[in-house]
């Protein structure tokens, strides 16, 4: 088997993550209130939109602002979690490993709890926060056992 180290991101992609994750959850406040800036509606191809009427395979028009707002989250929790820290031993890949093995439990507990007690397409975004909740567990878990 190879250096394990090598499968981590180098520590100085880290500082990337600290402005990606901010700019991602401004953005994403920004939809959710209603700030939808007109140069940002744009078309783009889809595979399938559904919103007004269903269409697949077509060039629809929307304002991009969450779709960049989710993408610069995702790629500053990618970041943030999967390089390397300043100071990395081969002893932190076994708190990765539990600290994994923990967010998984916990996700896949929320999401069966969740299941029970929320009915109809409420569901769908709690399905998606839940990749989030595994995130932030992991994040939380392994910084708590790294002092």
């Amino acid at each position: 088997m190879g250096d394990e180290l090598h499968e981590m991101l180098a520590y100085r992609y880290k500082i990337y993550s600290y402005f990606l994750i901010p700019i991602g959850v401004l953005l994403l406040v920004f939809y959710l209130r209603g700030i939808k800036p007109e140069f940002l509606n744009i078309p783009v191809f889809a595979f399938a939109s559904t919103y007004l009427e269903n269409r697949f395979l077509s060039l629809v028009q929307t304002n991009a602002i969450d779709e960049i707002g989710f993408t610069f989250l995702v790629s500053g929790l990618y970041l943030l979690i999967m390089t390397q820290e300043k100071n990395e031993t081969f002893i932190l890949n076994e708190l990765r490993i539990k600290a994994f093995l923990f967010a998984l439990k916990l996700t896949f507990l929320l999401w069966l709890v969740s299941y029970l007690l929320f009915y109809g397409y409420i569901i769908f975004p709690i399905s998606m926060l839940a990749f989030l909740f595994f995130i932030l567990v992991y994040y939380v878990y392994l910084r708590i056992n790294i002092r």
